[in-house]
């Protein structure tokens, strides 16, 4: 059953959105312990915009396995992007030192950062992401956002 709600297909053929999260959660509920049952089920809720419905199972993703960056990461945004940034900065620092090269932890935290009106630490870890991915014009914005708002 994970391996269909992870590959998206269900019967031979792809699943809906829907389908996959209901069996994500349907794995979830049967093991809480289970580590990609908990990733998975937060991911598919932060891929369809969901970012309420996804801060619960990852955040037991990453309790679960605390050295994983993605589920770091991904917890992280979630918080974020539920407006809890204070609560988010932690996660995103851990991401960082457990994926380094990932440019989108580094722009992750540095909204984080200017979120929390620390627009220096912001502005570097803006710099950080365009240096791994040069051509992310998400990343451009906020560190020339970052930028103004520093220089205020």
């Amino acid at each position: 059953m994970l391996d269909d709600a992870v590959s998206g297909t269900t019967e031979g053929r792809t699943a809906t959105p829907e389908e996959v999260i209901t069996l994500l959660r349907t794995v979830a509920r049967i093991n809480p312990g289970n580590f990609h049952g908990q990733y998975n089920l937060g991911k598919a809720y932060l891929l369809k915009g969901d970012p309420r419905n996804a801060q619960a199972p990852l955040a037991r993703a990453a309790a679960l396995r605390p050295d994983d960056g993605l589920a770091r990461r991904d917890y992280g945004l979630a918080l974020l992007q539920n407006q809890l940034t204070a609560e988010a900065v932690p996660e995103l620092l851990a991401a960082v030192k457990l994926r380094p090269d990932d440019f989108a932890v580094h722009n992750y935290l540095g909204a984080a950062m200017g979120g929390m009106g620390d627009f220096a630490s912001a502005e570097r870890a803006f710099i950080r992401a365009l240096e791994l991915n040069p051509d992310d014009e998400a990343a451009r914005r906020n560190l020339e956002h970052a930028r103004r708002q520093k220089s205020q």
